[in-house]
């Protein structure tokens, strides 16, 4: 795992164009699946609604919410701490977009779904999006 954060917008821009897509893909397949609606038409809208507002979110707020936490708690200079923070906070976004959209408003539904959602979020993105986005050369 890189231990800094792509600080040009240039970096931050490709990056994410690299990473949201396969997070917004896996984690839309996944909650299709367990609903039992997967096909592409039901793909393909979910897509078209969430992909602007996770790229949005992960370019525009994540970056920079992960720099201030990252500052306020990194004193002694862990190499871990960004992408612990990154990793975290990326899978919580994750999570939180597909709640979002599945129709959960009650807070029992909202728990058990984040707790579906989550630990599924956080494996594909350490196994699959953020090893596939480290690769990228700036």
């Amino acid at each position: 795992m890189s231990n800094h954060a792509p600080y040009t917008i240039a970096q931050r821009l490709l990056r994410t164009l690299v990473i949201c897509p396969i997070m917004v893909i896996g984690m839309v397949s996944y909650n299709l699946i367990l609903h039992s609606a997967l096909s592409f038409g039901n793909l393909g809208a979910a897509l078209i609604y969430m992909f602007p507002i996770a790229f949005f979110l992960d370019f525009a707020i994540m970056f920079y919410l992960v720099r201030a936490i990252v500052h306020k708690i990194n004193r002694p200079k862990q190499w871990w701490i960004y992408p612990a923070i990154n990793v975290g906070l990326m899978a919580i976004l994750c999570s939180g977009i597909a709640l979002a959209f599945s129709g959960y408003f009650s807070l029992i539904d909202w728990i058990s779904a984040f707790a579906i959602n989550y630990p599924v979020a956080l494996a594909f993105l350490i196994i699959i999006a953020k090893p596939i986005g480290d690769k990228i050369k700036f």
